[in-house]
């Protein structure tokens, strides 16, 4: 016998209950989850600011100034203010509108690229005129869930004061480290994705739970899709926030290897049923290097701790564990390389801040950079001396002699050994310049005739 579907059953929910059930509730009712979001609103929203950057940048081989939006929220009664490092890390004039719409002249207290975080300070008189202090406080992101609830903050598309709804779609997503102001970011924290819309302006702007609590900061958004946005989980936050406020910095010290989870080669000769990290890359000259390690060892333990990664989503707390070494002191690690086991000692170098010192040449149409230690490991140059061209200006006099990449060595003879020798060599200079540069592999001489 064969069961149907027939008329009578089709019509278990008539047009009348379908409207009945789609209109809003009574007068005097009250939706449980909307009194939520309204309370949770209501927490964070008196400290949500507007913020105003006037920044200083280069590009095209000239320094420009540029103006731009983003958000940021108050965290305590001294007045400061906590958002991305890509919204003010690099400005040179800070405007902050409050939620009383008074605008106030902020500064930057400090910043770490690294996880694109900074903190900015208003001077409390003004920031809280007339009332008690407001700020909003952290929650604790371990504790979220794929579905918890959450509302975003900020100022998309410059639209001050705005929120919007929905949840956690993903607690530990991992994405690409993307360049923020030239300095790498994200290689240390995993993120919050939400389909609460964010865009662009919504960044330093609070991730706030049903609780009122700030459990996240939007940063970053997937441009081309929909509703898929990330923040950085706010107990990364409160403990680059507090570092900042303590040191001024984020202290990390790095050993030089890349790393790569093992879950992928679990059917090759380089993965076991033992756990560990694979060794995907060392870089030139780094503390890895000088200790022995190659590329293709699996890293099984770091001080007598198992250090594992089956999945890229492990692999930003291996990261943050080694940034955690103390620069100078020794530290083990237990390696296997084939079927061999062995054990090495490694000395971290301290990582720095990532932020880099630039400056433009007008007379030559160049914009220049200080090379750090760790840009000598990434770019694998045998010194740190000279400094690196990032732009040239058309038709400036260096537009067919140099290019972005190039390394200036020498002038005129003298040897460059970073960029402030480097400004007083060329504020020296009469024309024509002799310049020693290194492109690639190649050192190169030319000559500049057009200096001032």
């Amino acid at each position: 016998m064969t069961v149907g579907v027939r008329g009578p059953v089709l019509r278990l929910a008539p047009l009348p209950l379908l409207a009945l059930l789609l209109l809003p509730p009574a007068a005097g009712a009250e939706d449980p989850l909307e009194a939520r979001v309204l309370a949770a609103k209501d927490k964070v929203f008196p400290a949500l600011v507007h913020i105003v950057n006037v920044e200083e940048g280069f590009a095209l081989g000239r320094r420009q100034k540029s103006v731009s939006t983003g958000s940021g929220f108050l965290v305590d009664e001294k007045g400061h203010i906590v958002t991305n490092y890509h919204v003010a890390g690099e400005g040179k004039l800070l405007v902050v509108t409050l939620a009383s719409k008074k605008e106030v002249e902020a500064k930057l207290v400090a910043g770490d690229p690294f996880t694109d975080l900074a903190v900015l300070k208003v001077d409390p008189a003004a920031a809280f005129a007339g009332g008690k202090p407001v700020f909003a406080t952290f929650g604790d992101s371990s504790g979220l869930e794929e579905g918890d609830f959450v509302v975003a903050m900020g100022s998309p598309l410059s639209l001050s004061r705005s929120v919007s709804f929905g949840i956690i779609s993903c607690r530990e997503r991992t994405l690409d480290s993307l360049q923020v102001a030239g300095h790498e970011t994200g290689k240390y924290n995993t993120w919050l994705q939400t389909d609460a819309a964010i865009n662009p302006g919504n960044s330093g702007g609070p991730l706030v739970n049903l609780a009122g609590e700030v459990v996240g900061v939007n940063t970053r958004a997937a441009l081309l899709a929909n509703n898929i946005g990330f923040a950085i989980p706010s107990n990364v936050v409160r403990d680059v926030v507090e570092a900042l406020l303590r040191e001024g910095r984020v202290p990390r010290s790095d050993i030089g290897v890349r790393l790569q989870p093992l879950g992928a080669l679990e059917h090759t000769l380089l993965a076991s049923a033992e756990s560990g990290a694979l060794v995907a890359g060392v870089d030139f000259g780094s503390p890895a290097a000088r200790a022995g390690v190659l590329p293709g060892d699996v890293i099984l333990s770091l001080d007598g701790e198992p250090f594992a990664a089956r999945f890229v989503e492990q692999l930003p707390g291996l990261y943050a564990r080694i940034a955690r070494l103390k620069a100078g002191s020794e530290a083990r690690l237990s390696l296997r390389r084939g079927t061999e086991r062995m054990e090495v000692a490694v000395v971290p170098e301290p990582l720095g801040t990532g932020l880099v010192a630039e400056s433009e040449v007008a007379a030559w149409g160049i914009t220049v950079r200080a090379i750090t230690p760790r840009m000598r490991l990434e770019m694998a140059l045998p010194e740190e001396s000279g400094v690196l061209v990032t732009g040239v200006r058309a038709g400036s006099p260096a537009a067919t002699r140099l290019e972005d990449g190039d390394i200036l060595r020498e002038i005129d003879g003298v040897e460059v050994r970073g960029l402030a020798q480097f400004l007083d060599v060329i504020g020296k200079a009469k024309s024509p310049v002799r310049i020693a540069f290194r492109r690639g592999a190649v050192i190169d001489v030319t000559v500049l005739r057009e200096v001032k």
